[in-house]
């Protein structure tokens, strides 16, 4: 029986210390791209200083979970640190209680993950991003596409009886409604985006027609 590839490459970084097989985000590198801000190339290590990121800036990163350790606080409350590593390097991530609450269903070795937070430049001169926000890769894919809805020229069917559906299936992908009659696209509100799953696709197609609802 075959290891599926993930499964190869955290062995071979448990073992060795090192991927031989290839880096494991090399397949979500086109993706990642379109979110992030910067790479670990642009933080500070304590050796090479000039032209990095300065303290207290607002950046966006991308990788994958080498290691995670959560603490507790003097409060008792949990908070994690992360290793994050991206194809160039690594860098430390803090998560305070605050953020570690909301995004802790999130946080596992192995897990591609957006952040987003500040830069920490420490005496010795090393970059820490102070996390704000954590995104699954599973939620940019998501967030990376775009349900399309006709609404036929020769049906009466208005934008707002398809807000209701939406609302059955929310998630992170852009919503816009085509109004045949009128010619004009209608952008949906954030709070109306979807999870395009084959059950929200279906029930918009019986009722708009075959053709009309299309994800890309």
């Amino acid at each position: 029986e075959e290891f599926p590839r993930s499964e190869i490459l955290a062995m071979e970084k448990e073992l060795l210390g090192i991927y031989v097989s290839g880096n494991p985000l090399d397949s979500y590198q086109d993706l990642l791209k379109k979110f992030i801000s910067c790479t670990t190339l642009d933080f500070s290590n304590g050796e090479d200083t000039e032209g990095k990121i300065p303290d207290n800036t607002k950046v966006i990163i991308g990788g994958i979970v080498d290691t995670l350790s959560v603490k507790y606080t003097r409060k008792n409350d949990k908070m994690a640190f992360i290793t994050l590593e991206d194809i160039n390097g690594s860098v430390e991530v803090v998560v305070f209680p605050k953020v570690y609450t909301k995004c802790a269903p999130l946080l596992a070795e192995n897990k591609v993950l957006l952040v987003s937070g500040r830069t920490q430049v420490a005496a010795d001169g090393v970059t820490k991003v102070i996390c704000e926000d954590i995104r699954s890769y599973e939620e940019l894919e998501e967030a990376s596409r775009t349900l399309w809805i006709k609404l036929p020229a020769e049906k009466n069917i208005s934008a707002e009886s398809i807000i209701p559906i939406l609302m059955q299936s929310r998630g992170a992908s852009k919503v816009i409604i085509y109004d045949e009659k009128t010619k004009r696209k209608l952008p949906v509100r954030p709070q109306y985006y979807v999870k395009p799953v084959e059950e929200l696709i279906s029930t918009l197609t019986q009722m708009c027609g075959e053709g009309c609802v299309v994800v890309k």
